[in-house]
């Protein structure tokens, strides 16, 4: 039996969430880091420089997740935000692009310990408050103040870049530095608590990477979680911008275009999260429908339709964290629920680096539009086929087994 004061602790968790995500979020830099980065570097370039970064990633994302198992979350998320708030102030001084390589390098390293860590702190202080149902609405939540920030973000990004180019990235570093301070405030669940060693090491990351392969079930949802987690983080990691500058907005119009997303797709992701009517099956094949809708017109779109394709694969990228991590949590056992989400956020570090080099050999010729468009067809042929396996296995899965609730 828990005691009132370590309850308070885990609800305080979720408030500090809130104020950390608040801070992480704000990215001063969102409406004009495209127009800022290709002042040192081509298109291609920046397409290596992100792809590198997610592979260090990736490289670190099982490493970092088992750290956090073992160590405790709280401080794998404050060391991951003080190296990304590094980063960022490097970032605003570029003279050339070494300064950018370096920054991005520390992003990829800073992300990794974060990756993974967040989520699973959140899920266990709910489940020691016994409300782990909530999930999807607590995190819909944290990506509405997220979002909520990004407006103001997104418009003082754009005034800022025009007084002086390196502001955004400044106001960017000291606000992720705060973040960090903050993320100190967390209490770590008491479950399942565990003693470092190198032994218990190599066994909590081997053992948080078989949850994984649990049954069938796990295994496609890991493959459908994998598949549309890299086509919306390449848009939101590059893709967005990138597109946006090329219809020929403006960096004022840019934040105003952001700001005004980041307050209606928040808005409709709560209700969704609260929506009795709406079913899991519905969730899951809507993904691929929308970004299928949004992607594949995109490169005949003239200005003003290229803000509808854009929001619509917006909403999709933000809402998988809301609905998709809740799916993958309960799969998981709570000791190695961090490692597990970081196996999973490795396979989408890994695909958004292959997709990346990829895309680095045609986008100066056919820009991010092509490169949309591209994704469209490739959601249609290859995620959508994968939606239907994934709906039914799901439902053998729930007809015959009973599974306990994941502790």
């Amino acid at each position: 039996m828990k005691n009132s004061k370590y309850i308070a602790l885990m609800r305080r968790n979720i408030k500090i969430a809130y104020i950390q995500s608040a801070f992480e979020y704000i990215n001063f830099f969102l409406p004009i880091w495209y127009a800022f980065e290709t002042q040192f570097a081509s298109a291609a370039a920046l397409s290596i420089v992100y792809a590198v970064s997610h592979l260090i990633t990736t490289a670190l994302e099982l490493p970092t997740g088992a750290l956090a198992d073992l160590l405790g979350r709280k401080k794998t998320i404050t060391l991951g935000l003080l190296i990304q708030s590094i980063a960022w102030f490097i970032v605003s001084q570029s003279q050339n692009f070494g300064y950018i390589w370096i920054g991005y390098i520390l992003i990829g390293i800073g992300s990794a310990l974060i990756s993974g860590s967040d989520t699973a702190l959140y899920y266990d202080s709910l489940i020691e408050l016994k409300e782990e149902g909530r999930f999807s609405q607590i995190n819909a939540k944290l990506v509405t103040v997220s979002q909520a920030v990004m407006v103001f973000g997104s418009l003082a990004g754009g005034y800022l870049y025009e007084f002086n180019q390196r502001l955004p990235y400044i106001f960017s570093g000291l606000s992720v530095f705060i973040a960090a301070l903050v993320g100190l405030l967390y209490t770590e669940p008491a479950i399942d608590s565990e003693c470092f060693s190198i032994r218990n090491y190599f066994r909590q990351t081997k053992s948080g990477f078989q949850q994984i392969f649990r049954n069938a079930y796990t295994k496609q949802l890991a493959i459908y979680y994998v598949l549309v987690g890299s086509v919306t983080w390449y848009f939101l990691y590059f893709l967005d911008l990138a597109y946006l500058t090329e219809a020929g907005f403006s960096s004022i119009e840019r934040g105003w275009i952001f700001s005004a997303i980041s307050v209606i797709c928040p808005l409709i992701i709560v209700y969704l999260t609260h929506a009795r009517w709406l079913k899991k099956e519905a969730i899951l094949i809507g993904f691929p429908l929308i970004i299928f809708f949004g992607f594949t017109p995109s490169y005949w779109l003239p200005k003003m339709g290229a803000i509808g394709a854009f929001m619509l694969v917006y909403f999709a990228a933000v809402a998988r964290f809301s609905f998709l991590d809740q799916y993958v949590n309960e799969g998981f056992e709570s000791k190695y629920r961090a490692t597990a989400i970081s196996t999973l956020n490795m396979s989408v570090s890994v695909v958004f680096a292959i997709s990346s080099i990829l895309a680095s050999f045609v986008i100066d010729s056919i820009g991010s539009k092509g490169i949309m468009t591209v994704l469209g067809i490739i959601t249609f042929t290859l995620i959508l086929p994968v939606t239907v396996v994934l709906i039914r296995k799901m439902r053998i899965h729930e007809a015959l087994v009973v599974i306990n609730p994941v502790k």
